[in-house]
């Protein structure tokens, strides 16, 4: 592809810069569906015609979307994050025309949930593209540094809607960025035994330039968080690239409870397997 590129503000400067970029899918990424066909010129928001009409709906899945931006120096700019967790979802849906979704929209670190629509669709995307933009991504509220534990509470909650559901969903997806994270899963955390329908997957996105995760030492170190790394459940997001240090991400922690798995998505391919496993059912 000869791509050119323009870029100008108010003022009318100008920003332009041209190359040759070669664009191609690999093996593991067959089943990856490219939106826009060949030879097309669309807007940068194009969304193909939906399949979902003409399928018949023989499944519910629930998707858990954490819209909690941590502002760690991991390389990656917020606002590039959150499109990159809606193409994720786009991608989802467009892969998933025979089921009925659920889509509930939270802030893990507000311990608050935003949104929820349990019939949505590919369509409805762009209707929470800008669901965040209001919100103060980072601002703590005073409600939330009282309540410790009101992270896992949010979780559970989230967990136990669709656990007991009357129309129990036989996929449960939460989607998100990784958050930091001192606490472990408290031991009334719901377990694998109470989910008999539900499969339980954590789409977890690592941005590409992310190091990756470490764990740490065993022995006394720093706590994330004021107030001795409590505040917000122990789950504030801090400038430390070791996400999930000292313990793994609080909902890789309750997935796994579940008897879920845990999927890292940093690449097409990776995203390819992710909605591999989600389309099997038992």
């Amino acid at each position: 592809y000869d791509v050119k590129w323009n870029l100008w503000d108010d003022l009318g400067r100008v920003c332009r810069s041209a190359s040759m970029i070669t664009a191609h899918l690999g093996p593991r990424a067959k089943s990856v569906k490219v939106a826009i066909p060949p030879g097309t010129a669309a807007d940068f928001s194009w969304q193909p015609p939906s399949r979902e009409n003409a399928v018949a709906k023989t499944r519910l899945v629930t998707i858990l979307l954490n819209a909690a931006i941590p502002a760690a120096n991991h390389g990656q700019r917020a606002e590039n994050e959150w499109p990159a967790l809606l193409t994720i979802l786009s991608s989802l849906l467009e892969n998933l025309p025979e089921a009925n979704v659920r889509l509930v929209l939270f802030n893990l670190d507000q311990q608050q949930e935003l949104f929820q629509n349990d019939e949505f669709t590919a369509k409805d995307v762009a209707g929470i593209a800008h669901a965040t933009d209001v919100l103060a991504r980072w601002k703590v509220d005073a409600n939330v540094l009282r309540s410790p534990l009101g992270g896992w509470d949010l979780i559970r909650k989230l967990e136990d809607t669709g656990i007991h559901a009357s129309a129990a969903p036989d996929t449960i997806v939460f989607l998100g960025l990784p958050a930091a994270n001192d606490q472990k899963a408290p031991d009334d955390m719901p377990k694998s035994g109470l989910a008999k329908r539900s499969r339980f997957f954590y789409l977890r996105y690592l941005p590409p330039d992310a190091p990756p995760p470490r764990r740490a030492p065993r022995g006394p170190g720093p706590t994330l968080g004021g107030g001795g790394g409590r505040g917000m459940g122990g789950m504030i997001p801090m400038a430390n690239p070791r996400f999930g240090y000292p313990q793994p991400d609080p909902i890789e922690q309750a997935v796994r409870r579940m008897g879920g798995k845990t999927i890292v998505i940093s690449s097409p391919e990776s995203l390819a397997d992710a909605i591999s496993s989600v389309k099997k059912q038992r």
